[in-house]
């Protein structure tokens, strides 16, 4: 049976899924404030025994994974993190209901399907959501405009959305 942690993240301007992710994401938020290093090297440690990770593509995965985990944790992700021109940035805005993440995993199904690279995170703060302009969740917002607001959009849904914006 197909495990059903599997995440969407972009490394290195490729759209790789990624097993067991969110799973070690939630068992390292007692890192919070350790040297990046540290946390990069953890979190590889544990995803590199359910996810196949080419020894040439280490660091990249490893920074990835540090990119991930800062944005779980809501922390800042800073310049080194971008990758400029690799694909669309979506954000997921919701405060966590069982909808917002269905809005999250619809997303990145739509984008694993239509094979869009993106860079997708979920702002769970109210007052993060109030300054994207968000006025009902969940709200699906692409490179800074909101599409979608107040309801859960179909995977279908997102791909017309996503594949008219790219």
């Amino acid at each position: 049976m197909p495990d059903k942690d599997y995440t969407v993240i972009n490394i290195s301007g490729s759209t790789i899924g990624i097993t067991g992710l969110k799973a070690v994401l939630e068992e390292m938020v007692a890192y919070k404030g350790h040297p990046d290093e540290e946390i990069a090297e953890k979190i590889f440690q544990k995803l590199k025994v359910k996810n196949y990770i080419s020894s040439a593509a280490v660091e990249d995965y490893k920074k990835a994974f540090l990119r991930e985990f800062k944005k779980f944790v809501g922390e800042e992700v800073g310049e080194e993190f971008e990758e400029e021109g690799k694909g669309l940035k979506i954000q997921v805005a919701g405060p966590g209901c069982p909808r917002c993440f269905a809005t999250e995993k619809n997303v990145r199904d739509a984008c694993a399907q239509l094979n869009l690279s993106a860079d997708i995170s979920h702002v769970f703060d109210i007052k993060e959501i109030s300054k994207l302009g968000v006025i009902m969740t969940p709200a699906v917002i692409v490179d800074g405009k909101i599409v979608v607001s107040g309801k859960l959009p179909t995977v279908e849904e997102l791909k017309k959305i996503l594949y008219e914006i790219k």
